[in-house]
């Protein structure tokens, strides 16, 4: 009887042995034979690996089998013996823990422990506020504060997560080789232009175009007005939702250059976990102007609980201001009378058709 394989999602922890480090490894649910794994050695003189894993049943039990094994970064150490396969031996599997034992070809070893990170619940602080409290902040913070970033969000109980890591993908190398490729070609074959892929700055383009059109992306994304991410917050809030509360993030980009990862990266084949801030150029997006767009760039799903553990006493790097859903009507109302409707943000037709909508029809 064939023993049951690895639940697919995202799995972190480490490898101990010969060597020291940090393991991410991704499982797409459609591939739960398959994926990529990320080996970040704790010595620096060491190299960082990516490779391919595939598991299988070898009469005995799991086994991941590692190949295609990358390095990342320059290295001065010319001793070093890079090893071309690795295997993964499973000595005990749950749903959300794995461990066991690991060797490569060239005699490094030692044992493994991964367990999925797929939190379903916030873990940003938050604050409740009256609307009346909130365009108050809002309007303050734009005056004083060039460091926040805001994100709106309909529902007080979900987790910052991207719409990627909100599918059932985990895998970003199989999603760079296939999908952003079939994406560009389809761009190309459809005269909506065609983006360098090889170019960050146009990967990083095509990226926001796809996210600004519902693709699912890699992308968070943030504006830098607390009003504008207000809107998004109650714009699809229905009138007669009065439950619950919608919720606006606010990030301090600053705080975090000071405080959080130490790097920047939107590498789809980033061995480190990371969440980046990132500005893109607008070609053929003429939404990224009045939304004030930016992105965060991250490979991780559980994303607050790696902005949060970087915060210490005295600082204070993201939060969370929740508004009840039942301030949907006047919320709406003010932000029209300040230009912030679905015409302003979104050009074109579809915007103004909306904006006519809310005026005329939602109340």
């Amino acid at each position: 009887m064939q023993k049951q394989l690895p639940r697919w999602g995202q799995w972190i922890g480490t490898a101990t042995g010969t060597n020291n480090a940090m393991l991410i490894l991704n499982i797409d649910k459609d591939r739960t034979n398959e994926g990529t794994i990320y080996f970040q050695d704790n010595d620096k003189s060491l190299s960082s690996m990516k490779g391919s894993v595939e598991f299988i049943d070898n009469g005995e039990g799991i086994v991941g089998e590692i190949t295609k094994l990358t390095t990342f970064g320059a290295n001065s150490n010319r001793e070093e013996v890079i090893p071309k396969t690795a295997q993964l031996i499973l000595t005990g599997m749950t749903l959300d823990q794995m461990e066991g034992t690991w060797r490569a070809d060239n005699g490094q070893c030692g044992e493994f422990n991964i367990n999925i990170r797929e939190s379903t619940e916030s873990q940003v602080k938050a604050e409740v506020i009256d609307w009346d409290d909130y365009l108050s902040f809002a309007i303050k913070s734009k005056r004083t504060t060039s460091s926040f970033i805001f994100r709106g969000q309909p529902d007080s109980k979900y987790p910052l997560r991207t719409s990627f890591h909100r599918t059932a993908r985990r895998d970003l190398t199989r999603y760079s080789l296939e999908d952003m490729s079939t994406l560009n070609n389809y761009l190309a074959n459809s005269n909506h232009g065609q983006f360098n892929l090889s170019d960050p700055k146009e990967f990083a383009a095509l990226l926001s175009l796809a996210q600004h059109h519902g693709y699912p992306t890699p992308l968070l994304d943030w504006s830098r007005s607390a009003l504008v991410a207000a809107f998004f917050a109650f714009r699809t809030v229905k009138p007669e939702d009065s439950d619950g509360f919608v919720r606006v993030y606010v990030f301090d980009l600053d705080n975090w250059t000071t405080y959080g990862q130490g790097f920047k990266s939107i590498s789809m084949d980033e061995h480190r976990i990371s969440v980046t801030p990132i500005e893109v150029f607008s070609q053929g997006n003429s939404r990224s102007l009045p939304q004030q767009s930016l992105f965060t760039f991250t490979n991780i799903t559980d994303i607050e609980r790696w902005i949060t553990i970087h915060e210490k006493p005295g600082v204070e790097i993201i939060k969370a201001y929740d508004i009840r859903k039942s301030s949907r009507q006047l919320a709406m109302k003010d932000l029209e009378n300040m230009n912030i409707s679905s015409a302003a943000l979104f050009p074109g037709l579809d915007g103004s058709f909306e904006a006519l909508k809310e005026k005329s029809f939602i109340n």
